[in-house]
């Protein structure tokens, strides 16, 4: 069995940029150029 561990740092920063700007968002949720970086 493997022993190598799955370096996550990369997907924890992203998730946390992702809720940063989830949190932007909701405050004005018409501002469009954010909801587009979401999606992406």
């Amino acid at each position: 069995m493997p022993t190598d561990k799955l370096y996550l740092t990369p997907f924890e920063n992203a998730l946390a940029r992702l809720q940063v700007s989830y949190a932007r968002y909701q405050k004005d949720i018409k501002d469009s150029q954010i909801r587009d970086g979401l999606i992406q």
